[in-house]
């Protein structure tokens, strides 16, 4: 893993790639090595079409403060080079980097990043546990959420969750490091 992450985070109009768009993104820059935020950015974006009442109904986000918000192209510039040679980190980072590749390609524009899973890493390093979705990791790891279902609020849940993850990771590293040394 490199040491300097974007942890990002979307909203959207719908589930489905196509056909749906991005309503809200949050992306908190992240430098592992000196453990600090070096940026953070978040807003809302103008999708061009209605919001299903359902995804009101989970974020809040409105058709009238939506329609308020920048357009994407408006704000694709200051993605690009906030994620500039950073890993992508999500809790589903499948989706949410699809969903940024597509809204690119949209404006022809070739959009690749590396990612980081915060769901599947989770799974692997602590397995058993009953459930992985961000509110229920956050409930085990004991992280206060401020407002789910929010980007820069599911942002900020997943830094603390790579934290966590990557203390566990080391811990790892250092107990096969341990294994491998003979006390001879």
């Amino acid at each position: 893993m490199k040491n300097k992450f974007s942890i990002v985070d979307l909203k959207t109009t719908g589930s489905n790639r196509e056909g749906q768009k991005i309503i809200e993104i949050a992306i908190i820059n992240y430098d592992e090595r000196k453990k600090c935020v070096e940026e953070t950015f978040s807003t809302l974006i103008n999708p061009e079409k209605c919001i299903n009442h359902q995804i009101t109904l989970l974020t809040g986000i409105t058709n009238l403060k939506a329609m308020e918000a920048p357009y994407f192209y408006k704000v694709a510039k200051k993605i690009v080079e906030m994620t500039n040679g950073r890993t992508i980190v999500a809790h589903n980072a499948v989706f949410d980097y699809r969903f940024l590749q597509r809204e690119f390609m949209d404006l022809g524009y070739n959009y690749e990043r590396e990612i980081f899973c915060i769901y599947k890493t989770a799974k692997d390093l602590f397995p058993n546990l009953p459930s992985y979705s961000l509110e229920d990791l956050c409930n085990y790891f004991k992280i206060k959420q401020k407002r789910a279902h929010r980007a820069l609020s599911d942002t900020e849940n997943c830094l603390e969750l790579l934290k966590i993850i990557s203390a566990k990771k080391m811990e790892v590293i250092s107990l096969n490091k341990r294994d491998r040394v003979h006390p001879f």
